[in-house]
């Protein structure tokens, strides 16, 4: 693939699987955080307790949720929820210059920089906060929902000493430990806004760092706007929250903590959280390079939080056939020392179905008392077979693996100059190439779903279509339409249908996002998209 990306436990016990969001109101945070939060000698020695530390926040700048109306029927029993349609999305990964905003917490995203360079993981305490106060540091803030197009009310905490001033806004209020200003509107491009900090005590360290969108406040850790769009989905892939393709060496040790600012990724507590706020399936990717320990903590930590009758979708890596990630080169490396196969590209093919049984091991025996809520996905690449053929052949796979998955994209080609008809025509190339795959698994295994882990368009500016006409390109009425006749076309091979990706801006390395930023109104893909889970 071409483009180049851009880089649990529940608090408390709910009664239904889509009602977490009664239970995560702000009163019953700040209770719980009296009642169960260790002492903070404690958080900085490595031991973690379920509570993240930025959902602790002035009640004055949050909103409590309200518990949802439960519809019953005639016989006084709640109604069931309807069934979504076999649509998923992947979620956009998590940076301070996402034109999505995640978490309430403004900061989530962010880091700690000595002169604009980031400080390394090593150097921050369990919580996500420099060990070292004899430094002067800065950490940028992303924009709030609708801050790439409204000017927005900032209000910011924190507990300890030191003096902390922001720039790149206006209208600042100065309290004591407060700070609240105006954050100018975005304009549709990443803008540089971020807070210095200096002068802080060892002995009174800097901590409880909160910055909120007074309007956006949802009564739990993540912003209205992202349970609202990833509840309309059956299935959330969060393969960017987990940096998979970064490749981080996870242990049960080092996993990222949900209570932190700063993460290699988001911690699996957070994805199962949002997974269950939206009431959909999660799929979570393993790093090529999680140990064993890691593996075992994420698999039972899954099955106990996850309500039985749900599913959760696990696969090793992504894209492990694509040689710009360094999973790929290291799967080639690792097949040619064990000589799996003379032709080594076959052989690294082979070897990811290898490491992908170890690992649905580990999985199938965490839910071993229920099995059917447990897909093992392996991940293929839908523009050459041979790489499903390879994979499909190695031994044992087929009695491992519930789904194989590709990326049937639809694009024209680029050597030429960009028609319409060629867009239309890709489309069912697309579809073509996934039939084509999954009939070659169904070969060896003839239960096997198939599904897509991305999809969608994958046009790119060329010598041949200017970024101009590349822009009008993705926000056309055209797109929209062909993103409905790719759904409907899709659909009909394929029994789950994951789009790439929810929200992004259009760029040079492509336009990804349904939607360039979180909350856009009429965005043409997303659009043709709600049209057709609204079918």
């Amino acid at each position: 693939m071409l483009r180049t990306l851009i880089v649990l436990g529940l608090l408390v016990p709910a009664i239904a699987y889509g009602q977490d969001r009664a239970t995560l109101d702000t009163r019953q945070l700040l209770a719980e955080t009296v009642t169960t939060a260790k002492p903070r000698a404690e958080f900085l020695n490595g031991t973690r307790d379920s509570l993240p530390a930025f959902v602790r926040v002035l009640a004055k700048y949050k909103q409590l949720t309200a518990a949802p109306v439960v519809v019953k029927d005639p016989a006084g029993l709640p109604s069931p929820a309807p069934a979504k349609k076999a649509v998923g999305m992947n979620l956009s990964g998590l940076s301070w210059y996402a034109s999505r905003q995640t978490f309430t917490n403004l900061l989530q995203g962010g880091y700690w920089a000595i002169n604009w360079a980031q400080v390394p993981s090593d150097k921050l305490d369990a919580l996500g906060y420099p060990k070292d106060w004899s430094q002067s540091y800065v950490r940028l803030l992303g924009a709030p929902t609708g801050g790439w197009v409204n000017q927005t009310s900032i209000a910011c905490s924190w507990k300890g000493s030191g003096t902390l001033t922001h720039s790149g806004s206006i209208n600042q209020v100065k309290g004591d430990h407060t700070l609240t200003f105006d954050m100018p509107s975005w304009g549709g491009a990443v803008k540089n806004t971020w807070f210095s900090l200096y002068g802080v005590s060892a002995a009174d360290p800097f901590r409880e760092f909160e910055c909120h969108d007074a309007k956006n406040a949802s009564g739990n850790e993540f912003s209205e706007e992202v349970i609202a769009s990833s509840s309309k989905y059956a299935v959330l892939r969060f393969m960017d929250w987990n940096e998979t393709n970064s490749s981080p060496a996870r242990t049960a040790a080092n996993r990222p903590d949900p209570r932190t600012l700063d993460n290699p990724g988001q911690a699996l507590e957070n994805q199962m959280r949002l997974a269950k706020l939206a009431d959909a399936d999660p799929w979570f990717n393993h790093s090529w390079n999680d140990d064993a320990t890691y593996m075992q903590w994420a698999a039972k930590q899954a099955h106990d939080t996850l309500p039985a009758g749900h599913k959760i979708y696990v696969e090793l890596s992504n894209e492990v056939w694509n040689f710009q990630f360094w999973q790929a080169q290291d799967n080639l490396t690792q097949a040619t020392t064990l000589k799996i196969n003379p032709n080594n590209g076959y052989g690294a093919w082979q070897n990811y179905s290898r490491r992908a049984i170890d690992m649905f091991k580990i999985w199938e025996a965490a839910f071993a008392d229920r099995p059917k809520d447990l897909v093992r996905v392996l991940g293929t690449q839908s523009a050459y077979p041979e790489v499903t053929r390879q994979e499909m052949s190695y031994p044992g796979i087929a009695d491992h693996v519930d789904a194989i998955a590709g990326a049937p994209y639809f694009s024209h080609d680029r050597q030429v100059p960009y028609s319409d008809a060629l867009l239309q025509a890709s489309v069912t190339d697309a579809v073509a190439t996934l039939k084509t795959t999954c009939d070659i698994a169904r070969a060896s295994a003839p239960n096997i779903r198939c599904i897509t882990y991305e999809g969608g368009q994958h046009e790119l500016p060329t010598a041949l279509l200017s970024q101009d006409q590349f822009e009008t390109l993705e926000r056309s009425q055209f797109m929209g339409d062909m993103y409905s006749q790719y759904l409907k076309a899709i659909s009909a091979q394929a029994d789950l249908v994951m789009l790439f990706n929810d929200v992004g801006p259009i760029s040079k390395y492509g336009a990804w996002g349904a939607q360039e930023y979180g909350g856009q109104v009429g965005a043409p893909k997303q659009v043709a998209v709600e049209r057709f889970l609204q079918q």
